[in-house]
Formats: C-alpha cells, sequence, structure tokens
C-alpha cells in the first residue's frame, strides 16, 4: 500500500468510522502472476463529495481497458470493514526506516496484511475475473 500523508495517521489507527481528509489517497500495486512484475495500480482518492476509484497503468495513467469495472467498485468498497478499506494495518505501526519512510512524491508505503497478485494482463478486469477491481 502506499499512501499520501493525509491517509497515512488515519489509516494507521483505522477503525470502522475512520474519516479520511479530502486529499487523501491509497495507491494498491497489483503484481503480475508468475513474473512478480508491478501490474495494475488500484487508486482511491478522497475528495469534497466521495471517494474516486481508479485503475492506472505502470506509468500512473488511467487505464481505459479497466473503464467498465470500476462501476462496481463503490458497491464493494460500501461493504469493508472501514470503508472504504478493507484490510487493517498491522497492529504496530511499521518501522521508521521502512514503511513509513516517505516516497520522492510524498507518498508512504504500509505493508497490509498481504500482496495481491493480478492474472495476466488480458484477464485484468474483465468481468467476473479474479482480477476485476
Amino acid at each position: 500500500m502506499r499512501l499520501s500523508p493525509a491517509a497515512h495517521a488515519v489509516y494507521l489507527g483505522l477503525v470502522a468510522d475512520a474519516d479520511f481528509p479530502v486529499g487523501s489517497v491509497i495507491l494498491e500495486v497489483l503484481r503480475e502472476e508468475g513474473t512478480n512484475l508491478p501490474g495494475p495500480v488500484l487508486a482511491l482518492e478522497r475528495t469534497e463529495a466521495d471517494w474516486v476509484y481508479q485503475v492506472l497503468d505502470t506509468e500512473g495513467r488511467p487505464d481505459p481497458a479497466h473503464a467498465a469495472s470500476l462501476e462496481l467498485c463503490p458497491r464493494c468498497h460500501a461493504a469493508a470493514p472501514a470503508a472504504p478499506i478493507f484490510g487493517l494495518p498491522r497492529s504496530t505501526p511499521p518501522a521508521a526506516d521502512s514503511a513509513s519512510a516517505p516516497s520522492p512524491s510524498g507518498a508512504v508505503g504500509v505493508d497490509g496484511p498481504a500482496s495481491r497478485s493480478a492474472p495476466a494482463p488480458s484477464a485484468v478486469g474483465a468481468p467476473g475475473s479474479a482480477g476485476a477491481p
């Protein structure tokens, strides 16, 4: 997981009624099965109105191949234990020298409960596929 500075503290103390501030960004980079190369990036951005869901390519551009599957994101994420976040962070904050160090973009990394692999690119986001966000 990669978190904007605005989302970092809320995520580390995540509870069911957590309120992420406007401007919070949460990213998860999926990995391609078999190669472990970076795959699609799942992105959540908190706006004044709601959360915006996106699937980005490895260069950070919106991936039009996933546009249709994005309609499903808000419905599933609304049912998350700490909407819109499914997994809770580990029970103790990460060490200062590892995941909490800011990246050049200002994002902060946090290890989630498990990393996810993306299926082969042709199956990612296909309706009913395991790779649909």
